[in-house]
């Protein structure tokens, strides 16, 4: 039987390991985004030297609507989800993720189920990540949150090389509890070299 103190050192034990994991979680992040905005400049400082003024500007936009992207996703009032979404590309190098939300929306406007969508949107995302050839050149996937009067829109554009036939049951467990939530599928399309599904929350 295992004493009150041993019991503290234990439950303390578990916590300095969280504590690690997220700081460890936390410098990855940091050195991958101090990479790609060195990668930035210097593509910038190319352009320059090279007198292509122009192209700089228009680099500049790309950023600017990149940037924008990531401010829509701060404000979906879901830090569980914004943070996954913000950090997937860093921890899933298989899968190149481009996130689409064209105007902002929080995410407690959609029903009283926001965690178990949010559960739903990630896991439909991590089977993607786990059934991707890891052998063939990155895979990419188009995820599109779409906010109207009475739903949201939700769709996952892949394109790259996977084992559908191994991902489709997965697939489909994650669209049955969207229906349970009162979602419903408008396209799911499963093809060995792309997939596509979209479904709508009504609110």
């Amino acid at each position: 039987m295992i004493g009150s103190g041993e019991e503290v050192m234990i439950k303390k034990s578990g916590d300095e390991t969280n504590q690690f994991q997220m700081e460890e979680k936390l410098i990855e992040v940091l050195a991958d985004r101090r990479h790609t905005w060195l990668n930035h400049l210097q593509v910038m400082l190319s352009y320059l030297k090279l007198g292509r003024e122009e192209d700089v500007e228009k680099y500049i936009h790309d950023l600017t609507r990149e940037l924008t992207k990531e401010s829509h996703l701060s404000q979906l009032g879901h830090a569980m989800l914004a943070e996954y979404l913000l950090t997937f590309n860093t921890f899933h190098p298989e899968l190149k993720l481009e996130v689409e939300i064209p105007a902002p929306f929080h995410m407690s406007t959609i029903n009283d189920d926001s965690d178990r969508v949010a559960d739903c949107l990630k896991g439909i995302l991590e089977t993607y990540s786990r059934h991707v050839s890891k052998e063939a050149v990155p895979a990419y996937i188009y995820f599109t949150l779409v906010k109207r009067e009475q739903d949201l829109v939700c769709s996952f554009d892949f394109q790259g090389s996977y084992d559908h036939q191994s991902c489709d049951p997965h697939l489909q467990k994650w669209l049955k509890i969207i229906e349970s939530l009162g979602g419903i599928v408008e396209s799911y399309i499963q093809r060995p070299d792309e997939s596509y599904l979209e479904f709508k929350l009504i609110f």
